[in-house]
């Protein structure tokens, strides 16, 4: 299994951001849609909060995932996702989860990437 994607990117607090990468099996060949049964993703910081109750979250065509028939899977991360929770830090490393499950739920990786979310001050008060 592996997954062709960024390990780690930056992105300002409080930003949308857009993550892409091609999910394969463990002969390399990409899983699509068709033949993928789950797709979660857990968002923490280092302390191991959870991010906007990114939870193992069902991002499988939903909740701001997409997976077409190709393995091509996209993840638009909200503003709340890429919150700083510590506020006394200039950029807070937040860990991503993405677990997936093909073959009927026979199968199943893990991936981890990280975002580096920038503290710009200030942006909570922000009117």
């Amino acid at each position: 299994m592996s997954i062709v994607a960024p390990k780690e990117f930056e992105v300002n607090e409080e930003t949308s951001a857009r993550y892409s990468a091609t999910l394969k099996d463990e002969t390399g060949a990409a899983i699509g849609s068709g033949d993928v049964s789950a797709v979660a993703l857990t968002v923490h910081d280092r302390a191991g909060t959870i991010v906007n109750g990114l939870n193992a979250t069902d991002i499988l065509n939903a909740n701001g995932g997409t997976l077409d028939a190709a393995g091509a899977l996209t993840y638009t991360f909200t503003p709340a996702d890429n919150q700083i929770l510590i506020c006394s830090v200039d950029t807070e490393r937040h860990t991503v989860l993405l677990h997936f499950e093909w073959a009927a739920g026979s199968k199943a990786a893990n991936h981890i990437f990280f975002v580096l979310v920038k503290n710009i001050l200030k942006v909570g008060e922000v009117p």
